[in-house]
């Protein structure tokens, strides 16, 4: 080997580790992104299988019913409020303190809360005889009702 290969030697393996990092630097950030992406889907899903479940019981018989305990809710939401106004009861004080806060706005307008990541969404119909909260560790103990031009929102624990 001649003197200059041997200088050399030193500076192919800085590049390669550079290299080797800025892969692995980029690899983790589009790792990153696809859960962030992931939680978003499933967010999305979650919140079209509920409309779809609302679509439905709107368009069949008055005094239908259709459970909401075979949607999958997203692991970060432990509990769901359906309510009208800011006097929710949920066992969550930080949800209650949500609920509260957002009411207090003028543009109020969202009447389905969630702890986690995503925190509220706005159903068109929904009715309902008193705020209710659910815990979604067992699933959602919730059903809907036709009531004529209204979905009944219904709590099965009651």
């Amino acid at each position: 080997m001649k003197k200059g290969q041997l200088l050399s030697q030193p500076f192919i393996y800085i590049f390669y580790l550079v290299v080797i990092i800025l892969i692995l630097y980029f690899g983790i950030r589009v790792i990153g992104n696809i859960k962030n992406t992931e939680s978003e889907v499933e967010y999305s899903t979650f919140i079209n299988e509920i409309n779809s479940k609302i679509n439905t019981i709107r368009n069949d018989a008055h005094g239908s019913r259709i459970s909401l305990k075979d949607i999958r809710v997203p692991d970060e939401i432990t509990e769901i409020c359906f309510t009208m106004d800011e006097y929710a009861s949920p066992g969550d004080g930080n949800l209650k303190k949500l609920i509260e806060s957002y009411y207090s706005n003028d543009e109020a307008k969202d009447n389905v809360f969630f702890n986690g990541r995503y925190t509220s969404a706005y159903f068109e119909d929904l009715t309902m005889d008193a705020n209710l909260c659910d815990l979604t560790f067992d699933g959602i103990d919730i059903v809907f009702e036709n009531d004529a031009n209204k979905v009944k929102v219904i709590s099965l624990t009651n």
